[in-house]
């Protein structure tokens, strides 16, 4: 196994694998494990070994995060490397063409391949993994007829042909999508346009799949779009992670088809040519102002087509589905999946770090201040972990741009010593009155907002007045007073256009009223 350790949702599908048990009563090799997942052998035999020394169960341990079950299977550096495995694997293509020329042997390709490697496998391990390259590299002949399992496999597809929405304000076409499911066992389809092929529509789209099914197979097979497969490879392709945790989150594992290999999902290539047969020649005429209204006259046809008989069984595709298929589906999850997104990042001085999504600032224990934590985050909860443990949870669902728990920020705890609004405030006030009036307003602005909401300004505020014209920056702090508006942003603009639109320089009440919460420049001028 390499020393980095190999993505935990890729660790997942083999656990899902090692829970298919099938008639006999035995699970997938852990080769055959290998070869659907793409994991190297013995890779999978050192992980199945950890999964299988776990105190946890592989349903619990399914049900951990990426972060903590890479804690719990990879607690420190693996033991050795498979560099040489990809050195080999590598070469493997060139010794079979080699194998092909007069008088070449196995035995005189592996004496080339010792004297040019530093650490070469044995003779045998040589000639198993050029044997494992050769029954790889042939082709089946036929196409399997044999009857399928009943909820084991799905099928999915785009079409090659697109359909098209017309905008009612241009009157301009847009091509959309038409994404095609099917269950082997029954021949049992969906159809549903979505605007592209990128992984937000697409795992949309399987989703609405098994919603439309009502249930999770064991196996979904795709084709080679990005969405789905990052890298195409003969031997070993990268899935898309996005797609592989939306099949975790499902328990289903994912099977690519090779590439240009259409019988690997013949049945929903044929549904695709059925459908174009079926809606697309019906639809060919109408108008479509809204992909939902094509999508409402798609589930019409799709509905017939589904209640015609097929000729083979002489019972309907829905027919089938109720007896063969939906008895044999997994239930669905309790919650629909989620996009999770992953991000690393150092926990700034206040406390919080920014997520540059969207721009918003959530807190993080103030023991962790200049760590580096790791988020995983979706579009309403966004969790953080701090070497494998969850640390802190909090809802995206909110408009604030700070989101806070009270119990992070150094300020409600005695450790709290280098930052403070006292601390601001006296420094303002010792450059400038009208400045420390403007950083005191700033503080008291929000008299409900934790202080170290504020930082981030006052930093800036403290680096305008460090390298901007002294006379103007003392113009700016008496326009934001004059005009209540004492903020950074406020405060930029006016250096920025060097004080353009401020007909007369405004002249600062700086003795003026304050509100009972503002001490004033007296209360600070000795704090260091």
């Amino acid at each position: 196994m390499s020393a980095n350790n190999t993505d935990m949702s890729k660790i997942k599908q083999v656990m899902r694998m090692m829970l298919q048990i099938d008639e006999r009563g035995r699970r997938p090799s852990n080769r055959k494990i290998g070869e659907t997942v793409g994991l190297y052998k013995g890779t999978v035999n050192d992980y199945v070994r950890r999964i299988e020394a776990d105190s946890l169960s592989i349903e619990a341990l399914l049900e951990l995060d990426d972060p903590v079950l890479e804690r719990r299977l990879c607690p420190g550096s693996a033991a050795y490397s498979d560099a040489r495995f990809e050195h080999l694997s590598g070469k493997m293509e060139f010794y079979h063409q080699e194998m092909r020329r007069p008088h070449m042997t196995l035995q005189q390709l592996y004496e080339e391949y010792k004297e040019t490697t530093a650490n070469p496998y044995s003779y045998s391990q040589f000639c198993y993994h050029y044997s494992q390259h050769k029954k790889a590299a042939v082709a089946p002949t036929v196409v399997m007829t044999e009857t399928r399992e009943g909820g084991r496999e799905m099928m999915v597809d785009f079409a090659g042909d697109k359909l098209k929405v017309r905008d009612p304000k241009t009157g301009e076409d847009s091509a959309v999508e038409l994404f095609v499911s099917t269950l082997p066992a029954s021949d049992y389809p969906f159809a549903i346009a979505v605007p592209t092929q990128k992984t937000d529509d697409f795992i949309y789209a399987n989703r609405l799949a098994l919603e439309f099914y009502g249930g999770v197979p064991k196996i979904i097979i795709t084709d080679n779009l990005k969405s789905a497969v990052i890298k195409a490879d003969r031997y070993q392709s990268e899935p898309n992670k996005v797609f592989e945790d939306f099949c975790n989150h499902y328990g289903i594992v994912h099977v690519p088809a090779r590439a240009r290999k259409p019988r690997d999902k013949a049945l929903v290539e044929n549904q695709v040519r059925i459908i174009y047969n079926r809606v697309y020649a019906a639809l060919r005429d109408r108008v479509f102002f809204s992909i939902d209204d094509l999508n409402e006259a798609i589930s019409e046809y799709m509905d017939r087509h589904r209640q015609r008989r097929m000729k083979e069984y002489a019972v309907t595709r829905q027919e089938r589905f109720l007896a063969v298929d939906q008895p044999n589906l997994g239930p669905l999850p309790q919650t629909p999946f989620e996009i999770k997104c992953q991000a690393e990042y150092t926990v700034q001085a206040n406390s919080y770090i920014r997520l540059s999504q969207d721009g918003r600032y959530y807190s993080v224990p103030h023991r962790l201040i200049g760590k580096i934590i790791k988020l995983i985050y979706t579009a309403t909860s966004l969790t953080e972990y701090y070497e494998g443990e969850p640390v802190a949870v909090h809802s995206r669902l909110g408009g604030e741009r700070y989101v806070t728990n009270k119990d992070h920020l150094p300020s409600y705890h005695e450790q709290y010593q280098n930052k403070s609004p006292q601390r601001y405030i006296a420094w303002a006030a010792r450059t400038s009155e009208a400045l420390g009036i403007v950083m005191e307003r700033l503080f008291a602005s929000n008299p409900l907002a934790p202080p170290e909401t504020f930082y981030k300004s006052a930093d800036g505020i403290m680096h305008m007045a460090k390298t901007a014209d002294p006379e103007l920056m003392e113009c700016a702090c008496r326009a934001a007073i004059e005009y209540g508006t004492c903020t950074y942003g406020f405060l930029k603009r006016i250096i920025q256009t060097k004080g353009t639109g401020l007909t007369d320089k405004p002249q600062a009440d700086t003795q003026a009223p304050r509100n009972s919460d503002i001490r004033g420049k007296e209360y600070y001028q000795d704090m260091q």
